[in-house]
């Protein structure tokens, strides 16, 4: 019975096992082609894995799509939704870059409170230019009340992630008693 089982299973359990490898290898793949240049390549790879809700996939279309350049036109709406779906999925550098995008406008809505709810997650995450970017959102009072102590905060910690414009933030926020 036992045997019975397994000769039934074994080959749906290696097919399976065969088609996460084959998945990984893919993506890795299109990283090679993105790496040698080759977008379209690139593109042609990621696209079927991030429809099929592979969050590192998805994150990194929306890169090559807001980007654009050799073979792929910079499309900023489809970028959003790409990014949009990887953040959704706790990928600190998507939600990083969607933050980006609402605070500037690009592919969607200028929405500067969206952009930093986007960033504190990230930041959260140890993210550090999502942290810098919520600095700066304290520091200027954009999508956030003006809060001087919590743009110290957090320019702090992704200076201590080693961003060298947070490490300079904190220099001069420091220096000058802000």
């Amino acid at each position: 019975m036992i045997r019975s089982f397994l000769l039934r299973w074994m080959p749906a359990v290696a097919l399976l096992a065969a088609a996460q490898a084959a998945w990984a290898q893919s993506y890795d793949e299109g990283m090679a082609a993105y790496d040698a240049g080759d977008n379209v390549k690139a593109r042609d790879i990621w696209a079927p894995l991030a429809a099929e809700g592979d969050a590192a996939a998805q994150y990194s279309l929306g890169k090559l799509l807001e980007n654009g350049g050799k073979g792929i036109q910079r499309d900023y709406p489809r970028a959003a939704e790409w990014y949009r779906k990887s953040a959704a999925q706790g990928i600190a550098a998507a939600q990083n870059n969607l933050g980006l995008m609402y605070a500037q406008g690009r592919g969607v809505a200028r929405d500067a409170v969206r952009a930093a709810e986007l960033w504190l997650v990230a930041g959260q995450k140890n993210h550090p230019i999502a942290q810098y970017n919520l600095a700066l959102a304290y520091y200027r009072s954009d999508g956030l009340a003006e809060d001087k102590a919590k743009a110290e905060h957090w320019f702090r910690r992704a200076a201590q992630l080693g961003l060298s414009d947070a490490q300079y933030a904190l220099g001069q926020v420091l220096s000058q008693g802000l």
